[in-house]
């Protein structure tokens, strides 16, 4: 029975083998690896329209901003409108910064400031503040142990003496 239900089962899938072939697809040329490097230099180099179209912008806004340092006009009142009040109106963000992005540089930071930064992420991990808190409570309960001991010996010390004396 055993050797039946093998065979059977066996049968089953030679003949869903025939039917789940896969389709063969059309073979993509094998590129070598320096032609992938080649290509991935050239499209890293590629700067594009919109990486001309984000300097001109950043350039125009620099424009603005150096036009917008002069001096307001004395007896200007602003109200309640919060756009014309100069300190509600939102920063624009460093044109270093902007200028960064739209190139896809990265950001220069030394190894002090990823070392710092790394310890800071660390530190703020969730395993590593429960491991603090833990070792916390642990200092605090040495503690108390150690007041508690010192108590004790205290009001040992105290009784030994005042049964001495009851004695003598």
């Amino acid at each position: 029975m055993f050797l039946k239900n093998k065979r059977d089962l066996a049968e089953k899938l030679d003949h869903q083998k025939d039917y789940t072939k896969p389709v063969e697809k059309a073979h993509k040329p094998v590129r070598t690896k320096e032609e992938i490097l080649k290509q991935r230099k050239a499209m890293m180099e590629y700067k594009g329209p919109a990486a001309a179209r984000a300097k001109s912008q950043m350039e125009e806004r620099n424009d603005l901003r150096k036009e917008d340092l002069s001096p307001a006009p004395v007896g200007r009142t602003f109200g309640n409108n919060p756009f014309l009040d100069p300190s509600k109106q939102t920063k624009e963000p460093n044109p270093e910064l902007l200028n960064r992005l739209a190139f896809g540089t990265r950001a220069k930071v030394t190894k002090e400031e990823m070392k710092a930064l790394n310890s800071k992420n660390y530190e703020m991990l969730p395993e590593v503040r429960k491991k603090k808190e833990e070792e916390k409570k642990k200092e605090e309960m040495r503690k108390r142990l150690e007041k508690a001991k010192e108590l004790n010996d205290k009001i040992r010390g105290t009784m030994k003496r005042k049964t001495i004396q009851n004695f003598e």
